[in-house]
């Protein structure tokens, strides 16, 4: 099947996460692979959260496993204001318009195309391929990467690497040529309930601590974190391989990193740990003239691989001594080397078919992926979902937002490019 039809087949398939299930979209993989005659497996860890897995055997048994990972899930989609209808998948201007189009039913349809491809062309890869349909990645991956994990691990027994989002798509390079971008490693998140304690009493009276205006100064704070941390060893090379690619100018990484558009900007947001005030909470009388007892503070930080207790640290150190957390969520971090074998392959992959390519950019995703929950049993994960854009298109703008969308022709390109490291890695 065209990977531009399996793509808009899913887009059409409302996964919300939260406010719908996977089961649908999960029903319409195995509906595939039974019509190619493929084996899978399905673990559904609650009603309607469905994952699918299926390995494709290779030629070289004792080889170890490669990986291919997407989540069908996608975040909810308010249609005011889309161009085009969240979920109709309608195609204009040479693009498939909706929810999932790159986050990430895109690169779903790319692995469903690939395994349907060689398994009606017979050909083996070179080695066993285990293709993860995954659930709930939008919300933690608990019914989804984790449960498999944690759950199942026999299922990914064997696997050394894995290839997933975000990356492998291309970056126009000034003075011409493209490179294509690899993620080797992501951030970790940790979010902090900060509970800052007062004292009630009616506003008009009231002279004792006032735990609203003690949010004021602990956001300050909060925000003005700096941790003290080496940038990780993804981005150094990044920084190295620009000034390489393009002459850059020496100094700082922002004056290197500028002229490559909205992927420079996001690979900034990966060099250090942040903390960013996101919630705050206090006072549910229905009256204004009530000082509440209690304020709390939301905050979600990012912390580069290995530096989830200097991130305790830094936080804890801009406390008072009354004030208490606690850490309704957390994911772990991901980090693989930015070279080897598999780097190479993809690079030789991209090269086949883009004659353009000029090297692979190695950096740190500033958010998280199902990669943090795959890297606990020891795979090497890298983000990689090879798509060839047209210059100026901004990807990274596309995830959760409004009108997103994907080049039809990107899809057909990253397809083949896909196949061809896959087969042959």
């Amino acid at each position: 099947m065209d990977v531009v039809e399996l793509c808009r087949d899913l887009i059409r398939i409302d996964t919300s996460n939260p406010g719908a299930t996977e089961q649908e979209a999960a029903q319409y993989v195995m509906g595939a692979l039974d019509g190619a005659g493929l084996d899978y497996r399905v673990v559904e860890p609650a009603a309607g959260r469905v994952n699918v897995v299926s390995i494709l055997q290779g030629q070289e048994r004792s080889l170890p496993k490669l990986a291919l990972h997407g989540h069908l899930d996608v975040v909810p989609a308010d249609p005011a204001g889309w161009t085009h209808p969240p979920f109709a998948a309608d195609m204009a201007g040479g693009m498939v318009y909706g929810r999932g189009a790159v986050d990430m039913k895109g690169f779903v349809a790319m692995m469903l195309a690939v395994q349907l491809e060689l398994a009606r062309s017979r050909r083996r890869p070179r080695r066993d391929l285990v293709f993860c349909y995954l659930a709930d990645e939008e919300t933690g991956s608990e019914l989804g990467a984790r449960w498999l994990v944690e759950k199942q691990p026999e299922l990914l027994a064997g696997v050394a690497e894995a290839l997933g989002e975000v990356g492998g798509f291309s970056v126009a390079l000034p003075g011409g040529g493209r490179a294509y971008t690899i993620q080797t490693a992501e951030r970790g998140s940790l979010w902090f309930s900060i509970r800052v304690p007062g004292v009630a009493g009616h506003a008009a009276l009231s002279t004792a601590t006032n735990p609203v205006r003690r949010l004021g100064s602990l956001i300050e704070r909060v925000g003005g974190i700096q941790v003290e941390e080496e940038p990780h060893e993804a981005f150094r090379q990044l920084c190295l391989r620009v000034a390489e690619l393009t002459g850059g100018p020496e100094g700082s990484a922002e004056r290197l990193l500028e002229p490559l558009g909205a992927f420079g900007r996001m690979a900034l947001m990966g060099r250090r740990t942040t903390f960013v005030p996101t919630q705050t909470l206090a006072g549910r009388a229905p009256n204004y003239n009530v000082v509440p007892a209690v304020a709390e503070l939301g905050v979600d930080c990012r912390y580069l691989p290995g530096g989830r207790e200097r991130a305790l640290r830094a936080l804890e150190s801009v406390l008072d001594p009354d004030m208490s957390y606690e850490m309704p969520a957390n994911t772990l971090e991901a980090e693989a080397p930015v070279e080897g074998p598999l780097v190479d392959a993809a690079l030789a992959a991209i090269s086949e078919h883009d004659a353009d390519c000029r090297g692979l950019l190695p950096y740190v995703m500033p958010a998280g992926t199902d990669a943090a929950a795959l890297h606990t049993l020891g795979i090497r994960c890298y983000g990689f979902s090879p798509l060839p854009l047209p210059d100026g298109f901004d990807y990274p703008a596309m995830f959760h937002a409004v009108d997103e969308r994907v080049p039809v022709e990107s899809l057909r390109q990253g397809k083949e490019i896909l196949e061809t490291l896959v087969a042959t890695y």
